[in-house]
């Protein structure tokens, strides 16, 4: 356990503490502006949430964990990245191991629902400005989101998360090059 727990803090330096922060703020927003948009789901669009028929204490423990699982992989793929370019000579060992393909799915999971999470939050507040006709300056914003993005082309959601995932491995693919350049 001692030596896992060291190996987070390896992965740990690699991570700006910033970033993590942010993620679980953006976590935490995702939850709450669900909360201002659908305080009852019934306007819940997730897969996972209205196939499971999940209540708010099972999302809030769910989502939870989600994000503290996805955070420690985040860390140990960035020990571990760190690790394989520190103590392996990579010019020799031309195969790609199956744990950095590992880290490159981790990482690009990471970057990606850190993305589409940040486009989740200002889903579910332009939904709730919407819904409940809150006059403030995101009023005619909402109104044309809603009414041009959402209720005129569903596939929205669809081509961001693609977008996301795009950019979550571009981001993965700079980060294990810096991490490769900066180690050989």
């Amino acid at each position: 356990m001692r030596k896992f727990i060291n190996n987070l803090k390896a992965g740990a330096k690699q991570a700006p503490a910033f970033l993590i922060a942010i993620y679980f703020l953006l976590i935490i927003l995702d939850l709450y502006t669900t909360y201002l948009a659908s305080p009852d789901l019934k306007l819940e669009d997730n897969f996972i949430i209205k196939e499971l028929n999940l209540n708010w204490p099972e999302i809030i423990f769910l989502a939870g964990l989600f994000t503290i699982i996805l955070v420690i992989c985040f860390l140990w793929a960035l020990y571990y990245l760190n690790k394989f370019y520190i103590d392996y000579n990579y010019k020799k060992n031309k195969h790609i191991e199956w744990k950095i393909v590992l880290c490159i799915i981790i990482l690009t999971t990471f970057y990606s629902h850190l993305l589409y999470s940040f486009f989740i939050v200002v889903n579910n507040y332009l939904s709730y400005v919407f819904l409940y006709k809150i006059e403030n300056i995101f009023s005619k914003i909402a109104d044309l989101y809603i009414n041009n993005m959402i209720l005129g082309r569903g596939y929205i959601y669809r081509c961001l998360m693609i977008f996301s995932v795009l950019i979550g491995f571009t981001i993965s693919l700079i980060k294990i090059y810096r991490i490769k350049k900066i180690r050989m």
